[in-house]
Formats: C-alpha cells, sequence, structure tokens
C-alpha cells in the first residue's frame, strides 16, 4: 500500500500515455471533460485532462482517477518542494 507521507491518505500511481507515472486518489470518479476544469484527471487509457467533477449523469464524459495533489490538504505547500520525499511506500 502507498500512503501520503503528508497526510497519510492511501494513493495510487496511475502509468499515463506518456509513459509518466501520476500519483492519483485510488477511487474511481465519474467526469465532465472542460479545458477550463479545475480538476486533472487520468483516464483509465492513461489520458490526462481538464475536466469537472460534477454535472449531468447522462452527459458524462468518463471515469478516471483525480491527480492526488489537487485534493491533499498539504500537497499545494509541498507539491514543488523537490528535496522533499512525498509518499511513503508500505508492505502490508
Amino acid at each position: 500500500m502507498t500512503r501520503c507521507k503528508f497526510c497519510g491518505e492511501e494513493v495510487t500511481w496511475i502509468t499515463a500515455c506518456s509513459g509518466d507515472r501520476i500519483l492519483c486518489n485510488p477511487n474511481i470518479v465519474m467526469y465532465w471533460a472542460n479545458l477550463r476544469g479545475k480538476a486533472k484527471v487520468v483516464t483509465q487509457d492513461g489520458e490526462v485532462v481538464c475536466a469537472d467533477l460534477d454535472g449531468d449523469l447522462g452527459k458524462s464524459t468518463g471515469v478516471g482517477y483525480v491527480q492526488y495533489f489537487s485534493t491533499c490538504p498539504y500537497g499545494r505547500r509541498n507539491r514543488n518542494n523537490k528535496n522533499t520525499r512525498r509518499i511513503n511506500h508500505e508492505s502490508h
């Protein structure tokens, strides 16, 4: 299991189309693609899209994972600190 070093929440790695691994919340969410959306969602195919996380259920774009540091209470403060290790890997 992988947990955030700062808040202790469970996180997961999703591989983007580019091959980069992106730290995400472990729950799959429904999203509505929107170039001005505040959320960054990684789809199950590895595409990263700007999106809204609420809308008309019949018009949703798809499902994916929300990038983790947008929801971590400490993420904004520590996201750009390159000298800080961001996650804690634990085996259970």
